[in-house]
């Protein structure tokens, strides 16, 4: 995903605490973020799940949409789940 133009700052503090909020839910492990060297305002988000019943009852969270929209906000491209 890329950070909108000036707002790389804004998008890695949501993500952040998004990140947070994720490592609370069952199964997940550390979120991590990476900057691309050659595109500053790119970067990819992962983390890992014990299992894969683990990762889809996270995505099946009630509020994952609102939580995933502050980042999302920040972001020029759509978020992938």
């Amino acid at each position: 995903m890329d950070a909108k133009q000036d707002e790389a700052e804004e998008f890695v503090e949501a993500w952040t605490e998004f990140a947070r909020w994720v490592s609370t839910m069952p199964g997940a492990g550390t979120a991590r973020l990476t900057r691309d060297l050659s595109e500053p305002r790119r970067y990819l988000s992962f983390a890992p799940w014990e299992s894969a019943e683990a990762m889809n009852a996270w995505k099946s969270v009630p509020e994952l949409g609102e939580r995933m929209a502050r980042p999302h906000g920040a972001a020029s491209a759509r978020i992938r789940r």
